[in-house]
């Protein structure tokens, strides 16, 4: 559809004929609308619909209503105008979503308590969800710890069907402590969750506790996890602590993994303490036979050196069989010398899809 002119009587005609095409699509069984809302200024609007298996939405303005039955939703909330919207929509969401991604949070809800009300009115819609990503990538100061309570303590409670929690922090507000631990007990609500991914990047107020909480939680409630995902590059409170109690909280569930993301890059504390402690992770009984897909990310950490690296290289090679896509990254690590890399990156040379930074 081209974009319509600035006519609105030919706008309202060119909406109301599309959502009616829509309509008469899903009343054909077409469960899944593809909407892709832009808005150039107040009277321009590009509105494109098909039977596909998502819906994006990108701005809105003029659209206030949807009672389709939609597998995916992703909002990016970025105006608190928008937000309002999308209060109104979330009272049509079907019990048949089983996808929502929500970005920009921090920019949509001036408030924390617009977020718990924004979350608590869907919440009973949502049982049947699957995939959930929060990116707090804005995310600077509006949320005070009871916020980070309301989603270890209630969050979880909506979604005992979840099989995947991305979250995101990336923005400048930095995470603490007790705010981790908090966000951690909502793995207590998911026992069927089988993906977990954490991002924290660039926090100088999280340290060993923290990380330790999280992995501990990990550990006790999630039996079916098989994706586990840590981002928390230049994170310098993280030291050889947590790494030395991560094979310990998690020796229950590790055997179990098919992917494993461990990115720890300018963590400057790490040294080859931690690195054997990650080591330990490949053994006969522990991440071996199912894991296919690693990444491990140690740039900076400049006081690892050529024997733990090589030591990690043999456990891979012994105990990781099914291994077929790797990434490890160690660049600007000092002490491990070009031509133990060399040596390194020739073991794996017949590995599908392996890269030594």
């Amino acid at each position: 559809m081209n974009p319509p002119n600035n006519n609105t009587s030919m706008h309202k005609t060119s909406l109301h004929h599309l959502m009616s095409q829509a309509r008469t699509k899903h009343e054909k069984n077409c469960s899944q609308l593809f909407l892709q809302l832009q808005s150039r200024n107040a009277n321009e609007h590009i509105l494109q619909a098909e039977a596909i298996r998502q819906i994006k939405i990108h701005r809105w303005k003029g659209l206030h209503y949807m009672d389709y039955s939609f597998k995916q939703l992703e909002f990016v909330i970025n105006k608190e105008k928008f937000r309002k919207h999308i209060i109104k929509l979330t009272g049509k969401i079907s019990n048949d979503l089983q996808t929502l991604s929500l970005s920009d949070i921090d920019e949509g809800f001036k408030k924390y308590m617009d977020f718990i009300g924004f979350i608590s009115q869907i919440g009973p819609n949502i049982k049947n969800l699957l995939i959930l990503t929060i990116d707090f990538t804005s995310y600077e100061h509006w949320m005070p710890i009871e916020g980070f309570d309301f989603i270890g303590e209630k969050l979880g409670s909506f979604l005992p069907n979840l099989r995947q929690l991305i979250f995101k922090f990336t923005g400048t507000r930095q995470v603490t402590d007790l705010e981790l631990t908090k966000l951690s007990k909502i793995v207590r609500f998911l026992p069927e969750l089988e993906k977990f991914s954490l991002t924290i990047l660039e926090s100088s107020l999280l340290s060993d506790q923290g990380f330790n909480s999280l992995t501990d939680y990990l550990g006790r409630y999630l039996r079916k996890l098989k994706h586990l995902s840590f981002y928390f590059s230049g994170c310098e409170g993280i030291s050889d602590e947590s790494l030395i109690a991560l094979p310990k909280n998690l020796h229950q569930i590790s055997p179990g993994f098919q992917s494993f993301t461990l990115d720890l890059s300018y963590c400057d504390q790490i040294s080859d303490t931690g690195l054997e402690a990650i080591t330990s992770l490949f053994s006969k009984d522990k991440m071996n036979i199912n894991l296919q897909n690693m990444f491990l990310g140690f740039a900076n950490c400049e006081d690892i050196t050529n024997e733990q690296f090589e030591a990690l290289g043999f456990a891979m090679q012994q105990y990781t069989p099914n291994l077929n896509h790797c990434i490890l990254d160690f660049s600007s690590c000092s002490q491990i010398t070009p031509e133990i890399r060399q040596v390194f990156s020739k073991s794996f040379e017949n590995l599908p899809h392996f890269a030594l930074l």
